[in-house]
């Protein structure tokens, strides 16, 4: 029974294991695409805040 087991489990194993890697680098991508689209969201207030400013300067209250 044992034997069995360990067989059952090798070809789990074998199936699924590369598997894990892609999910790992597939995580990697979302993460990096993640973080840049952060960046460009924080450039946008950046420069959404300056033109308020500006705005506000500029425009009779």
């Amino acid at each position: 029974m044992g034997t069995t087991v360990l067989c059952a489990w090798r070809a789990i194993a074998r199936k699924c294991l590369a598997s894990l890697y892609e999910r790992r680098d597939n995580l990697a991508d979302q993460h990096a695409a993640r973080e840049k689209q952060l960046e460009e969201l924080y450039a946008e207030i950046g420069r959404r805040t300056t033109q308020l400013h500006w705005l506000k300067k500029k425009l009779p209250a």
